[in-house]
C-alpha cells in the first residue's frame, strides 16, 4: 500500500510533466515551427497530423519510468522500483479523470485511441522495466555498459522506423473529430441557454449566438476547477479574469455576474461598430474586441457558425 502510494505520487507528477511538455509544443508548433502535432482546435482543419501526439502516448510514459527509476537506484530506494509499470496505469487513469470528469470534456476524447493506446503504452513499460529496469540498479550508463549500447542501437534503429511512420502518416479521422466537436458544442449550448436564458435576453441573433459562443469557448480554457483557482487568486492579488465569461474586474464577481457584464461588452461592441461593416467583418471585431488574439476570433467564429447552422 506504501509503494502504491508513492506511484500515485509518481503518475500525478507525469501528469503535470507531460502537460507543461506538450504545452510547451504547442507554442513552438503555433508560433515558430511545424510539427506532426495536432492540438485541438474547435476549427480543427482537414488535414491534421496526430503522429507526435500518438508517440508521446505510447513511449513518454516508458521513458519517464525509466528515468525516475534511475533516480530511485540514486536515492537506494530501490523497494519503489519494483513493478514501476504500474505507475503508467495509473497516469492514464488520472489523465482520464481530470479530462472526461475535471475539464468536463469526454465528448472530446477519442476513447478508441486513447485505449489503444492505453494498452501499448502499458505493454511497452511493462517490457521495458523487464528486459531493463528490474535487471539492473545502475540505470545511467557507465564505461562498462559501453558494449550494451550496441545492442541498444540496434533496437533504436529498428524503434525509429516504427516511430517515423507512425510521426508521418498518422492522422486525425476528420468526419469523427467534427462530429465529437458538433456534440460539445451543442451540448454546452443548450446547458447555458437553461442557464442564462434569463440574462441574454435579446431578439437580436447574432448577439445572442455571440454571446454563447464566447461563453462556450471560455468555459473550455477555463472550466470551473481552474475558475476556482482564479477566485484565490483574485482574494490574494484583488485582480483577475473571473466567472464563466472571464470579466477582468476589481471586485468579486460571480459566473451570473460575469455573464451580465459580459453580454453587456458584447452588445455595447457590437453596436458600437459602424452599419455598412460587412457582418463577417462586424463579428471578427466585437470577438477580437473581447479578446484581442487571432487564434481566439478564429475558434469563437468557428463556434458561432456552427450554431448558426444549428439554429436555421
Amino acid at each position: 500500500m506504501d509503494r502504491f502510494l508513492f506511484f500515485c505520487i509518481f503518475a500525478i507528477i507525469e501528469y503535470f510533466f507531460t502537460s507543461f511538455f506538450i504545452n510547451c509544443i504547442n507554442i513552438v508548433n503555433y508560433d515558430y515551427i511545424s510539427v506532426n502535432y495536432t492540438s485541438f482546435r474547435f476549427s480543427i482543419s482537414k488535414d491534421s497530423p496526430t503522429g507526435l501526439n500518438i508517440i508521446i502516448k505510447i513511449f513518454s510514459p516508458a521513458i519517464y519510468i525509466v528515468i525516475l527509476s534511475g533516480i530511485l537506484y540514486c536515492l537506494n530506494l530501490n523497494y519503489l522500483v519494483t513493478h514501476i509499470y504500474i505507475v503508467t496505469i495509473i497516469y492514464y487513469i488520472i489523465k482520464w479523470i481530470i479530462s472526461s470528469i475535471v475539464l468536463n470534456r469526454a465528448l472530446l476524447i477519442d476513447w478508441k485511441s486513447e485505449i489503444i493506446c492505453f494498452f501499448i503504452a502499458c505493454f511497452f513499460s511493462w517490457f521495458i522495466y523487464s528486459i531493463f529496469i528490474s535487471k539492473t540498479t545502475q540505470i545511467f550508463i557507465s564505461i562498462e555498459e559501453l558494449r550494451d549500447g550496441i545492442w541498444l542501437g540496434i533496437i533504436t534503429f529498428f524503434l525509429g522506423i516504427i516511430i517515423k511512420s507512425i510521426y508521418n502518416y498518422a492522422h486525425l479521422n476528420y468526419d469523427k473529430e467534427k462530429e465529437k466537436i458538433r456534440k460539445y458544442i451543442i451540448k454546452k449550448y443548450k446547458k447555458f441557454q437553461m442557464k442564462y436564458s434569463n440574462i441574454v435576453k435579446t431578439k437580436n441573433k447574432k448577439i445572442k449566438l455571440l454571446t454563447y459562443s464566447i461563453m462556450i469557448y471560455e468555459n473550455y480554457n477555463r472550466p470551473i476547477v481552474i475558475r476556482v483557482f482564479e477566485n484565490i487568486k483574485f482574494f490574494i492579488t484583488g485582480q483577475a479574469s473571473l466567472g464563466i465569461m472571464q470579466v477582468t474586474t476589481q471586485k468579486f464577481i460571480t459566473n451570473k455576474e460575469s455573464v451580465k457584464m459580459g453580454y453587456k461588452i458584447i452588445k455595447d461592441n457590437y453596436f458600437s461598430i459602424r452599419k455598412k461593416m460587412k457582418l463577417e467583418n462586424k463579428l471578427k471585431k466585437v470577438i477580437f474586441m473581447y479578446n484581442k488574439t487571432n487564434k481566439y476570433v478564429e475558434e469563437v467564429l468557428y463556434i458561432y457558425h456552427l450554431l448558426e447552422n444549428e439554429n436555421k
